[in-house]
């Protein structure tokens, strides 16, 4: 029964980090790519914010465009802000409300292959980037049993050694990863720009390597 429920919880663990993984990076693979498309001015014809129920008792918050363009002189309308289609804070969602008023103008970049395939916003931001970000520990977790497995459930370090680089650094990213979602949870919402996310990333992997060194010069 204790091995029926570990592969289960195992391949649940699997599909849910893989599957992230996969709806991430397709999202900024399609973020990029929109980068090429070629674009067309279209107007705001809807504009309303949607509030939906989260799984832990609060509320989703998202802007819903609609925007209506011409390409080849036939009419087209698109709803898609951007690729990935993240959940936001509610001030997120208002700011970006905001910028894209009933009637106002804007630049629409379409697929030329399919031309109802469009968006308002191409290129990498920082939530795209704070994704993977998230992700991280689950990856690790996962990747982490994959070799322990592969080396017989072995473990790397000697445990009646001093505290090796390996556990050090790990613990380390552990830590480090934990106050800094907790910081940018706080202060951007789960939605920080690109500077920010990707100095989370520099943070982190200093903050891991620099442990991993202090452990080594403290082993005799």
């Amino acid at each position: 029964m204790k091995t029926f429920f570990l592969i289960v919880a195992g391949l649940f663990w699997t599909a849910l980090t893989l599957g992230g993984d996969f709806f991430a990076i397709n999202a900024i693979r399609q973020q990029l790519r929109a980068e090429q498309f070629p674009s067309v001015t279209g107007v705001i014809t809807q504009n309303e914010i949607e509030i939906t129920p989260s799984s832990k008792g609060g509320s989703n918050y998202a802007a819903r465009l609609h925007f209506a363009y011409s390409v080849d002189g036939r009419a087209y309308v698109g709803d898609r802000h951007r690729y990935g289609g993240y959940t936001a804070s509610a001030e997120h969602a208002e700011s970006l409300a905001s910028r894209y008023p009933v009637g106002a103008p804007v630049i629409v970049y379409f697929n030329p292959d399919d031309p109802a395939d469009a968006i308002l916003s191409p290129g990498v931001d920082g939530a795209d980037v704070f994704v993977l970000f998230f992700l991280l520990p689950f990856n690790v977790i996962l990747f982490g049993a994959i070799a322990a497995l592969a080396r017989g459930g072995r473990p790397i370090d000697d445990p009646s050694a001093p505290v090796s680089p390996f556990s050090a650094g790990l613990v380390a990213l552990f830590v480090g990863w934990f106050l800094i979602v907790f910081a940018i949870a706080i202060f951007s919402g789960f939605d920080p720009g690109l500077p920010v996310a990707l100095g989370a990333w520099g943070a982190l992997g200093a903050l891991t390597f620099g442990a991993a060194v202090y452990a080594k010069t403290r082993r005799p």
